[in-house]
C-alpha cells in the first residue's frame, strides 16, 4: 500500500514502489498493489485521488488473503485503514522520515495516536527504518 505510484503524468513519482514491486516478483512473490494512482493535475485533483484511495480501501475485502501487507507512508491513509485490521497475519511498516518525525506538534500527535492504536490493535508486525536514528525514534515512539 503507497499514496502514489508513477504514471505517465508523474513517472518520478513514488519510482521506490515500483522498484520494491519488481524486487519482490523477481524473488518470486506474488505481488498485488493497492496505490493512489498519480495521475492528478491540480491539488483538487490530489484530493479527490486521495478521497478514491480511501474508499478503496474501506472496500478492499481481501486484506486477509494476503500473508504480508507492507505500507509505505502509513500517515497518509491511517484512519481508513484502522478498520482493516481483522485477521492480517502480518503488516511490514516501511517508515521515511517525514512519517516518524513530522512537521509541526499538533501533526505528530495526531500521527501517534493513529501509531499507537493500530499497534495495540495489531501486534505481529515488522518495521524497517531509514536509518538506525530513525530506528531508535521508533522503538521509543512503540514502546
Amino acid at each position: 500500500m503507497n499514496n502514489g505510484y508513477p504514471s505517465e503524468i508523474r513517472p518520478q513519482y513514488s519510482t521506490y514502489i515500483r522498484s520494491i514491486e519488481e524486487c519482490l516478483v523477481s524473488a518470486g512473490a506474488q505481488v498485488e498493489l493497492l496505490v493512489m494512482p498519480s495521475t492528478f493535475r491540480t491539488r483538487i485533483g490530489k484530493l479527490v485521488h486521495y478521497l478514491d484511495y480511501y474508499f478503496k480501501i474501506l472496500n478492499f475485502k481481501r486484506f486477509n488473503e494476503f500473508d504480508l501487507i507492507f505500507i509505505n507512508h502509513y500517515p497518509h491513509f491511517a484512519f481508513p485503514f484502522l478498520f482493516k485490521l481483522s485477521g492480517m497475519k502480518q503488516i511490514v511498516f516501511h517508515w521515511h522520515g517525514s512519517d516518524l518525525l513530522p512537521k509541526g506538534k499538533h501533526k505528530r500527535n495526531l500521527f501517534l495516536f493513529f501509531v499507537k492504536l493500530l499497534l495495540r490493535k495489531k501486534k505481529n508486525t515488522i518495521h524497517i527504518a531509514p536509518s538506525g536514528y530513525f530506528a531508535e525514534e521508533i522503538a521509543k515512539e512503540m514502546t
